[in-house]
């Protein structure tokens, strides 16, 4: 879902040269709910689901079948792989547009993915991926798309397209909305933290600060793919008058809540960038080993900071900070 937000401002440029553009995306099933809101707001024309269930051959079939009599001004490949390259060849274009990846393989040898000799007379976007992005951290990934359309330095100013949504939530049936009058705190609790070594006591840490703080409430979410341990979060934030957890957030209520709340704790992940947008103050969990590509993905707001989410005192002393303003 990041992808799919961090490739909006692209789509905007596009739709501002061209008031009239019809704009496909051809996305993984798991951008099928925000896909679905950009096609009910008139963002984009269409989106044709790639889906992981099914094999590769059933997808092209399937995709051939629904643009094969389409003739497309500009098809723009954002992410690198030799099988998206080959599904764009198959599709009918005046112009085709890729992002490549340069990597080392295993043996030292520098490759790029797809390879430049298929792609040297066309438009291309070389990101350097060798030492964990470390020569690329300075370009935002954002950046990397838009420079496929044009070539500048001053993208800061870009913004991601989010949504329109109500002033409502889908979640009335399980959360008393009072609880969301006064200032919260989003911790997001997702698949991402299963990967996450001792993860259930750096979640309980942050839980146990937030009982200790009163004058704020803390709503404690996941999504349809779920935390293995809940229980323990469950349990350590039962019948606590300031904490409350709801599960099966869908995208509609996440920006909904995003959009309200005064602080997010998530994993870098779709939050990042739906919180991005909102300028809610955030701290992007990652992975410091991997800093380098998650500066590529960073958040472009004032109020946010990536931390290792193993520094749990730089994570409270960051919530605190943020929370004092």
């Amino acid at each position: 879902v990041g992808d799919l937000i961090l490739s909006t401002p692209l789509i905007n440029k596009i739709k501002d040269s061209d008031i009239n553009a019809k704009i496909y995306l051809i996305c993984s099933d798991r951008n099928h709910n925000i896909a679905k809101l950009y096609k009910k707001n008139n963002y984009i024309f269409d989106y044709i689901l790639f889906d992981q269930n099914k094999s590769k051959l059933r997808n092209i079939l399937n995709i051939l079948k629904l643009l094969r009599n389409n003739y497309f001004d500009t098809i723009f490949t954002l992410k690198a792989s030799n099988f998206n390259y080959f599904l764009s060849l198959i599709l009918h274009s005046k112009y085709k547009k890729y992002i490549v990846h340069k990597n080392k393989s295993k043996n030292g040898n520098i490759r790029f993915t797809p390879p430049l000799l298929l792609i040297k007379k066309k438009k291309y976007e070389l990101i350097d991926c060798t030492n964990e992005y470390k020569d690329s951290a300075g370009i935002h990934m954002s950046d990397h798309f838009l420079n496929l359309y044009i070539q500048s330095n001053k993208y800061t100013s870009e913004k991601y397209y989010i949504p329109e949504i109500k002033n409502e939530t889908k979640l009335s049936d399980r959360i008393n909305l009072s609880f969301l009058n006064k200032r919260f705190v989003i911790f997001h609790v997702d698949e991402k933290w299963n990967n996450i070594k001792n993860s259930k006591f750096i979640i309980i840490e942050i839980i146990r600060y937030f009982k200790s703080q009163l004058n704020i409430n803390l709503l404690i979410t996941s999504g349809l793919n779920k935390y293995i341990e809940l229980k323990y979060i469950k349990k350590e934030s039962n019948n606590v008058d300031n904490i409350t957890y709801v599960d099966d957030v869908d995208i509609e209520s996440l920006l909904y809540l995003a959009s309200k709340a005064s602080l997010v704790v998530t994993c870098h992940g779709a939050l990042t960038h739906i919180s991005a947008y909102f300028k809610t103050p955030l701290i992007d969990l990652i992975d410091e080993n991997r800093k380098y590509f998650f500066l590529k993905w960073r958040p472009r707001i004032r109020l946010s900071k990536q931390i290792d989410y193993y520094n749990i005192k730089k994570i409270l002393e960051t919530i605190n900070d943020y929370l004092r303003l």
